[in-house]
């Protein structure tokens, strides 16, 4: 997998799995080139944003006419996460993205299914336990799952008795009810912590600003789907695929701080829960795209930065994955696929389609656009 980034000033073409340059078919890369020179991304916080994906989408389908087709949108969940919530706007950015997913997928005849990854409610509170001898881990996307790492004599009483914290499960107790890969489970924190609803921990490799609303409890998801329901997350990528292989063209959208009250289109509620865990973020993302369960996704629900991979390191703009995935519907080689999302990196390493474009945004910042393609798929580019 190779990738061109845009940063406006300049491009480079990029071997992912080393970070090193390297080249591309230039019959390929040209028309690339044009297209995320055209559409740097505008950021995460106004509608701009969401008029990036599916501008950059049609684009896309002129070039390339993809049957799988997967969109990120996050601009509801960055209303009142850290700053104080807008909802007259946040109501209007949902209303668009759904009208324009559903417009989007009537004219370019593709079949919608379209999930919400869960509202967010106001903050409560920090989860902090400043008393721990071991070192407590918070993540910048899953704001309502922990860990702990260095565990020391009296941890685990300290957390079990914080009445802010719903849940303390052992990397053992997973181990033991699931199978694993052993990066997996070297990835796996001492101890995974799920916070009540409304609180957040605040730990090693959290967001350093301050927050106004959190995640809800997702133990359900809302989806809507033109291509029928299932009782469970899970099941999702079966449908998918059955309709892929049926001859239909879908259009599979992720919509980040949307839930149950803000959806205006038919849905079902679907369990997200593997054992007392939620899908969220990364694994969320995976599952819909491969239909493996949360202990097969290259990466924990929450995962222990601190571990460092051999030198020399292996796709270093792939967060913390040894490899790309090559079970998802992105990789189906009886394919044209594409994916075209808000979240950088989440794209190409959940989804890894033949086409990926994803922004890259770290700690709010703008910092450009990055193409991943497979360039043996991409030789007939219109």
């Amino acid at each position: 997998m190779k990738a061109i980034i845009d940063v406006r000033e300049w491009q480079a073409t990029v071997d992912l799995k080393t970070g090193k340059p390297c080249l591309i078919d230039e019959k390929i890369a040209a028309p690339l080139r044009d297209l995320i020179s055209r559409y740097p991304y505008p950021g995460d916080r106004n509608d701009e944003g969401a008029d990036w994906v599916t501008a950059i989408a049609q684009e896309t389908v002129k070039l390339y006419d993809p049957q799988f087709l997967y969109f990120n949108y996050n601009q509801p969940i960055f209303n009142g996460l850290y700053r104080p919530r807008q909802e007259e706007q946040r109501q209007r950015t949902i209303k668009k993205i759904l009208a324009d997913c559903q417009s989007f997928a009537e004219e370019n005849n593709f079949a919608l299914v379209l999930a919400g990854m869960g509202d967010t409610v106001p903050l409560k509170g920090y989860i902090s336990e400043p008393h721990l001898k071991g070192l407590l881990m918070a993540s910048a996307w899953s704001h309502y799952l922990g860990g702990l790492l260095q565990a020391e004599k009296g941890d685990l009483e300290l957390l079990q008795k914080n009445q802010n914290v719903a849940a303390v499960i052992g990397k053992e107790e997973l181990a033991a009810a699931y199978q694993m890969s052993e990066n997996y489970y070297k990835l796996l924190p001492q101890y995974l912590l799920i916070a009540k609803e409304g609180y957040s921990f605040k730990g090693m490799f959290s967001h350093n600003q301050n927050m106004h609303y959190t995640e809800c409890a997702r133990t359900h998801l809302p989806v809507y789907s033109q291509i029928g329901y299932c009782g469970h997350i899970e099941g999702l990528n079966s449908l998918i695929s059955t309709a892929l292989d049926q001859g239909r063209k879908v259009l599979l959208v992720v919509v980040e701080g949307l839930g149950e009250a803000d959806f205006t289109l038919p849905y079902q509620m679907l369990n997200n829960l593997r054992g007392q865990v939620p899908y969220n973020g990364y694994s969320l993302v995976y599952t819909l795209a491969s239909g493996e369960k949360m202990e097969n996704c290259p990466l924990p629900p929450l995962f222990d930065m601190t571990v460092q991979s051999e030198l020399p390191r292996v796709f270093p703009l792939s967060m913390s994955v040894e490899k790309l995935p090559e079970k998802t519907i992105g990789c189906r080689s009886d394919l044209r696929t594409a994916a075209i999302g808000c979240r950088s990196m989440v794209t190409h390493t959940a989804i890894n389609a033949d086409l990926n474009i994803e922004c890259y945004v770290r700690a709010s910042n703008n910092m450009g656009v990055m193409l991943s393609l497979r360039e043996e798929k991409l030789a007939g580019l219109k």
